[in-house]
């Protein structure tokens, strides 16, 4: 087998399914792919090592980002923009890009320097909407095309990295799975920390963190006599706040976070009439009974509606 480091690539005995599409079903995160992966890179790669941003204009930026007022649900960037973005978690890559990095970067950035990145701002902003039309997605991958070509453009193509040629690939993520709160992994990077905050000894972690799993899920599912349960209850329940891309996520129903709307019908779309459209391409793999099945069980759990009401094409 050849050196994937050579090739930025390696074989997969998934290659030998007659119907695996080795870019089609590559799902790309969003999360990683413009966030932890682009705006990190061009702030700490490009503008810094190119010049184009000194370290002392940190201090000016923070001190934008410190004047701007946000809504409650998404807080405040914390004093890291100072010492060079310094442990930023994913979440806050995410709300520099869209809220504060254009009024922070004016007069800081010139010319085709803040064009370029205007490009890239715009579409995120386009791309973390809850829905999306044909149009939008279209723009916006027009807007990361034009992006990554400003990009090549003004630094050179050595700073144009594949995670930036991925941003080409999630127009087809988005037509095949909806929209970017479909599939971004903000929720697994939530969970992560919460398991990460449970006690252990450093010591068969895995084992410790199952059996916490099992203890929680078998004392949520006790019932409570009724003249105690206000007052045992909240002893009962582990409480979360869910704030930033998480509480986003979850603050609206299932069937409004996830709809996508397009006006062609050929394409993904969920109705109100729970009928489910998918792409030509899919035809082969819904003609399996069982899989239709299954197919109905899923969205009977997840819109609370009887199997019966709904249609698969």
């Amino acid at each position: 087998m050849k050196n994937p480091n050579n090739h930025g690539c390696c074989y997969s005995v998934l290659m030998k399914l007659p119907y695996f599409n080795a870019l089609r079903f590559l799902v790309v995160d969003p999360m990683h792919n413009l966030f932890l992966g682009t705006a990190n890179h061009f702030l700490k790669a490009v503008w810094l090592e190119s010049g184009v941003i000194s370290q002392a204009q940190f201090e000016i930026i923070q001190h934008r980002v410190d004047l701007a007022t946000t809504p409650s649900g998404i807080g405040r960037i914390p004093n890291k923009i100072s010492s060079g973005f310094s442990s930023f978690t994913a979440d806050q890559w995410k709300h520099w890009v869209v809220y504060f990095s254009l009024i922070s970067l004016l007069e800081i950035l010139h010319g085709d320097h803040l064009e370029c990145w205007h490009h890239f701002v715009l579409a995120c902003r386009i791309l973390c909407q809850r829905k999306l039309t044909t149009e939008q997605v279209r723009l916006a991958d027009a807007l990361l095309l034009q992006f990554c070509r400003r990009t090549e453009r003004l630094y050179g193509h050595h700073v144009v990295t594949p995670n930036m040629h991925m941003h080409c690939h999630l127009r087809a993520c988005i037509e095949d799975l909806g929209p970017l709160r479909g599939f971004w992994c903000y929720a697994f990077q939530h969970y992560n920390g919460l398991l990460g905050d449970t006690p252990n000894n450093n010591h068969t972690i895995e084992a410790q963190l199952m059996h916490r799993f099992i203890v929680d899920n078998s004392v949520s599912s006790i019932s409570l006599p009724t003249e105690f349960s206000e007052e045992f209850k909240p002893l009962f329940e582990r409480h979360t706040k869910q704030v930033g891309s998480l509480g986003m996520t979850i603050s609206q129903p299932w069937v409004e976070d996830f709809s996508v709307e397009y006006e062609s019908q050929s394409e993904w779309s969920i109705d109100s009439c729970l009928t489910i459209d998918f792409p030509s391409h899919c035809s082969r793999t819904l003609s399996d009974t069982t899989l239709l099945a299954y197919l109905q069980q899923l969205y009977s759990k997840l819109y609370l509606v009887p199997e019966s009401a709904i249609v698969i094409n």
